[in-house]
Formats: C-alpha cells, structure tokens, sequence
C-alpha cells in the first residue's frame, strides 16, 4: 500500500501544477485533485487486491498518510505562491508611490503631508483591496488572510519611512539652500537687489521661517489627520525673541526632548 500511495501522492503534484498552471484557482484545484487521486486510491487498492480481500484490509491509516502528504504539499505550493503575490503588490506599491513621495518631501511645504496622505491612501486601498481578492483564490483562513493585509500595510508604512529618513538626512544643507535662495532671489525669482527701503530684518526672518518650515515638515511622519505643534515649537525656540529670557529658555528646553507633543514617537524621524 505504501507504494500505491506514493504513486497517488505523485499523481496529484502532477495534476495539481497542471491544473495551477492552467489558471484554475489554487482553492478549487486543491479541491478537485485531492477528490481525483483519493478516488484513484481507492480504485487502485481495489484492483491490487481485490473486492474481497478489500473488505478485510483497513485502509484508513494509509488514507490518512496521503491525505496529510496531499496537505502538505498545498501548503507548500500555497506558501510559495502567496509569498510572490506578496512580493509582486510590494512592487507594485514601491513603484506608484516612490516617485511622487519623493517630490513631495523634496518640496517640504505646509501642504505636503496632506498631499502625501492622500496619494498614501488612496495607492495603499487599491492595492489591499486587489490583495484581499487574489487571497479568496488561494484557500487561506480569515487570520491569515487578515496578517498578510497588515503586513503589506505596513510594508507600504515602511516605504514611506524610508524615503522621509533619506529625505532628512539632507535637512541641514536643504535649510540653507532654501534661506540663501529667499535671501537672494524675491517672489518672481529674480535676482534681489536690496535697496534702503527693503525691510532686510522681515525677509530674513521669513527666509528663516521658510527654511524652519522645511526641518518641520520633515521631523515626523503624519499619517494620520491630526495637527501638531513641531512647527510652532521650532519657531516659537528659534525665531521668538520678544518672549522674555525665561520663556526664551523654556522654548530651548522644549528642543532637547526626543518626543513632539500628539505625535506618537515611532513616527519620529
């Protein structure tokens, strides 16, 4: 019986990655085959041995060894293949969203985090709900089926965080390109040419606010819709200077913590 089993259990492989390869679903061919070479099973042990003699032989402990190899090759065949479904919507998401994350955060503006959450969003709902219908073909439990949403949710958190990591890693020379550039180019982008009447004190401080703004944008990742105070924070330490030395002093001390008041640490750059 165990070579009959063993001839069955290679029947079904071939079957089986025939019928994958043929675009029947993994679920259904699982199904079918399995059905297909118990059945043969059957006949085969019959035709060795006999009707009569069958009636005396217990084959359920041989049914349930091909059975359990029968399984465990699906799982095998399961595993691979959602392990390159996954791969291919992590591909997938790194290219929609590489490109316009990237432009975003070299902007570093007021409005780049809404623009970024609503690309982020938008990119990551299409791609788990095509991930969550290719799962329905392969079989899989409504756990499993719930890990790997989560996992390529936060694959897609993942890209984002790497992008805004080497995005600061530019922050400090950004900051003085962006002051100098205000300080030597007005509005139109025209080369500035100061006169007595340029207010020299007011377009610093906005060049320095400008170049804050991008150290702001670029100090925490806001997925979600809530406000924060990093901005103010920034300006109200380092660009403040009517506030009296003490509350100076308390603004500076507000700098040295690791934490931003309503933004969870781990989505600190």
């Amino acid at each position: 019986m165990s070579h009959l089993r063993y001839g069955i259990l290679e029947k079904f492989k071939k079957a089986f990655d025939k019928a994958l390869s043929g675009g029947e679903l993994l679920s259904l061919a699982a199904v079918h085959c399995t059905s297909l070479c118990m059945t043969q099973f059957e006949e085969g042990f019959e035709d060795a041995i006999g009707k009569r003699v069958k009636s005396k032989w217990d084959t359920s402990t041989v049914k349930e060894e091909l059975q359990l190899d029968i399984d465990a090759y699906i799982d095998m065949i399961r595993k691979d293949k959602l392990h390159e479904l996954e791969k291919a919507y992590e591909g997938d998401l790194c290219q929609v969203l590489s490109e316009p994350l990237r432009v975003l955060l070299d902007q570093a503006e007021c409005g780049t985090w809404p623009a970024i959450r609503k690309i982020f969003r938008h990119e990551t709902g299409l791609a788990i709900d095509g991930f969550s219908n290719a799962l329905t073909a392969y079989g899989v439990d409504k756990q499993m089926q719930e890990n790997m949403i989560r996992a390529l949710q936060e694959y897609a958190i993942g890209l984002l965080a790497v992008y805004a990591e080497e995005r600061a890693k530019t922050v400090l020379t950004d900051m003085i390109k962006r002051f100098e550039r205000i300080m030597e180019y007005d509005c139109n982008f025209n080369p500035r040419v100061w006169t007595p009447e340029d207010d020299f004190h007011m377009i610093s401080q906005y060049a320095f606010s400008a170049s804050l703004e991008l150290l702001s944008v670029v100090a925490a990742i806001r997925l979600d819709d809530e406000n924060d105070n990093i901005y103010d924070t920034l300006i109200h330490a380092l660009l403040t200077t009517d506030s009296g030395e003490g509350q100076n002093t308390t603004s500076l001390d507000s700098l040295n913590s690791r934490t931003w008041l309503e933004v969870m640490s781990y989505h600190i750059i």
